[in-house]
């Protein structure tokens, strides 16, 4: 159920199906976006109701945001170390790049993603945990610029976890085996 009256809303304590979540987002009808460690992304309305659900069998999914301009979402999968592109309408997986590796636009266990329009096209950041650093990409994959490498240094990362866009074309990085934030 639904609990609060005030600016916060509390919802799926009761709902078994609300349990190992890993990120969320918003859309732009402020639908929620909630992407499950288990292999599942479902959405819940801005009431607390569990609206869609896009089972996603043999996936460990960690981040999500949304593609304002594309009207799409893209979600990381550590399990399978790929980035998939999801069509609200409905809930089906519209395409999938990356494989494993240390090249540019494969990734090993990508964790946050955030996005941000550049130029007209829609740019993704992609923290590559496993390769210690953090991935630029459009929609599609295609590789547009990388940030950092392994280590404790100025630019230097050690398992990087959340990215976000503040604007201006600063991303702020979670460096989660450095203990420190970095933009």
């Amino acid at each position: 159920g639904v609990v609060g009256d005030g600016p916060f809303l509390e919802f799926g304590a009761d709902i078994k199906l609300l349990n190992e979540y890993g990120c969320l987002t918003l859309d732009s009808r402020r639908n929620l976006y909630l992407a499950a460690c288990e292999g599942h992304l479902t959405t819940v309305t801005r009431e607390g109701v569990i609206k869609d659900k896009l089972q996603m069998d043999g996936c460990w999914l960690y981040g999500v945001a949304h593609l304002k301009q594309e009207d799409k979402y893209v979600v990381s999968d550590v399990n399978n170390h790929v980035i998939h592109i999801i069509d609200p309408r409905d809930m089906t997986i519209a395409w999938t790049f990356g494989r494993k590796g240390a090249n540019t636009g494969q990734f090993n266990t990508p964790c946050g993603v955030t996005s941000y329009t550049e130029d007209g096209r829609t740019v993704l950041a992609i923290s590559d945990t496993g390769n210690h650093r953090v991935q630029l990409v459009d929609i599609y994959g295609t590789h547009v610029y990388t940030y950092g490498w392994e280590g404790v240094g100025e630019g230097e990362l050690r398992r990087p976890l959340g990215v976000v866009y503040l604007g201006r074309g600063r991303i702020v990085v979670c460096d989660y085996d450095n203990r420190r934030v970095v933009t």
